[in-house]
């Protein structure tokens, strides 16, 4: 499994394979000038929530779908949030991460069942 998947990385342009008897992989890039999206996209494809998302002409519904828009709104968020996510950040524990916030739910928000 991990060999399928260093391979897929390397095959993504993310990792250099070096062949030999010291051989293995390396970054292709400083590990801060790779980001979360970029690892996503090359080991599962295009980042998104839906189809249309990022495959416009996919769904039969697109044409009068009242919530494409705001599906996309929320894909660009997402995609735009992990784009601002390095590899780099990944490898400190979060508890030296100070820009790391919790977001509760008001109890004006919670469903009532």
């Amino acid at each position: 499994m991990a060999s399928k998947i260093l391979k897929a990385l390397a095959k993504g342009g993310l990792l250099v394979s070096h062949r030999g008897v010291k051989g293995g992989y390396s970054l292709a890039a400083a590990a801060d000038r790779i980001s979360i999206a970029d690892v996503i996209q090359v080991l599962e494809g295009p980042i998104g929530i839906t189809e249309c998302s990022f495959n416009p002409g996919s769904c039969e519904q697109e044409g009068f779908c009242p919530v494409q828009s705001n599906w996309q709104r929320i894909n660009v968020a997402m995609r735009e949030a992990l784009d601002k996510i390095p590899l780099s950040d990944m490898v400190v524990p979060p508890s030296h991460r100070p820009d790391v916030r919790f977001v509760s739910v008001s109890p004006q928000l919670e469903r009532r069942a």
